[in-house]
């Protein structure tokens, strides 16, 4: 049964929650970084929050915000984790893409409110059966981010019986599967982005009914948002970054100089302006692709091939330019900002992880985008134009 949202926070008021939890994610950043967990206490904060229900269908209590309002959200969460705002982002995706389901699905899916969390891999398994009402998967999902403290996962997989296709499986299903029917194995380990909880999800024989499960005719349906949604956290981690180096150059200095402060330094001055611009850049290019998309999906229509190329492109842009922005950080700090204890380090890590996401590739979109520009055809990835 649906119970329609009426009490629905404005975007400020969303914005200030976000910023209100930035003192907490960097003090519970160090435990996350050594656990590889989100803590169950922040989990908590953030369901309190709202966050869990911001992307979630009106009919069922959830607030169905807007592309910015979501950006600015994680964004800003970004600024204390990146593994936490990374999480977010996810579970956002999953129950955004919920609400498109049949009802009989939603209905189960919000049964118990709207603070639903979902998993996901695109990676698809090859095996599986159709049998009586449904389907039976089994088969291992890699980097599931987000899986240790989902509700459901969403899973992928070829439809049996309809043989390959020239670039690879046949006809491709998604399924709606609780996590309680799954294994989760401890995996992800990686330099940076810890704390994602992006582990292995095992299903062995688990049946799927067909009401959860979404065949897919052709290839996924050109979607912008899954390459410019993720953004908006590496652009939180800079602007951390950046708030951070403020505060050092009011107080340290440059080593090896006169100038102490550091602030008082033409070279550090300049170091964080460029830096700045360069967040300022991202910032605007991710606000221009999100503003399109929230005006399109208003209206109920589909962006020229032209713009979605250019969107794709953009998220590589973004990334770059964010990239590029952290390691004029990092110089301007200078040595100490590798030190393994340092919040500058584990931004570097973090963003230096993010920006080689497939879906934000810079060598893919700048590609994808020239292709398009020139007349040519731009699907050279998973990810449709």
């Amino acid at each position: 049964m649906s119970t329609i949202a009426t009490d629905i926070p404005t975007h400020e008021e969303l914005v200030s929650r976000a910023q209100a939890l930035v003192p907490v994610l960097r003090e519970r950043a160090a435990e996350m970084e050594e656990t590889g967990r989100i803590a169950d206490e922040t989990i908590e904060d953030l369901r309190q929050a709202g966050f869990f229900r911001y992307n979630a269908p009106k009919e069922y209590g959830g607030y169905a915000v807007s592309g910015r309002t979501r950006n600015e959200i994680l964004s800003i969460l970004a600024a204390g984790d990146a593994s936490t705002a990374w999480v977010i982002g996810v579970y956002s995706g999953g129950v955004g893409n919920a609400a498109h389901l049949p009802e009989r699905m939603k209905a189960e899916l919000f049964a118990n409110g709207p603070d639903v969390r979902i998993a996901g891999s695109g990676t698809p398994s090859r095996d599986a059966k159709k049998v009586d009402g449904g389907y039976r998967v089994s088969g291992r999902w890699f980097s599931v981010s987000g899986s240790a403290h989902a509700d459901w996962v969403s899973l992928f997989f070829a439809v049996p019986g309809e043989g390959d296709g020239p670039d690879g499986p046949g006809p491709i299903a998604k399924a709606l599967v609780p996590v309680s029917d799954v294994t989760i194995e401890r995996t992800w380990d990686a330099a940076g982005m810890r704390g994602t909880e992006s582990d292995t999800v095992v299903a062995a024989d688990v049946f799927v009914p067909d009401y959860r499960v979404e065949l897919l005719a052709g290839p996924p349906p050109a979607n912008p948002i899954l390459s410019i949604g993720p953004c908006a956290i590496p652009i939180g981690i800079a602007q951390g970054a950046l708030d951070r180096a403020i505060e050092y150059g009011e107080r340290k200095a440059v080593n090896g100089t006169i100038y102490q402060p550091a602030a008082t330094s033409t070279s550090f001055q300049n170091d964080l302006a460029e830096a700045a611009l360069r967040i300022d850049t991202a910032r605007l290019h991710l606000l221009r692709a999100t503003t399109a998309l929230d005006e399109v999906e208003a209206a109920g229509e589909e962006l020229p091939l032209l713009e979605r190329a250019r969107i794709r492109g953009e998220a590589g842009w973004i990334v770059k330019n964010i990239t590029e922005a952290i390691d004029i950080i990092m110089t301007a700090v200078g040595s100490g900002a590798f030190a393994s204890s340092s919040p500058f380090e584990r931004a570097w890590r973090d963003v230096s992880t993010t920006s080689r996401h497939g879906a934000v590739s810079w060598q893919v979109g700048r590609e994808v985008y020239g292709k398009v520009l020139l007349g040519q055809d731009g699907n050279i990835s998973r990810l449709p134009v």
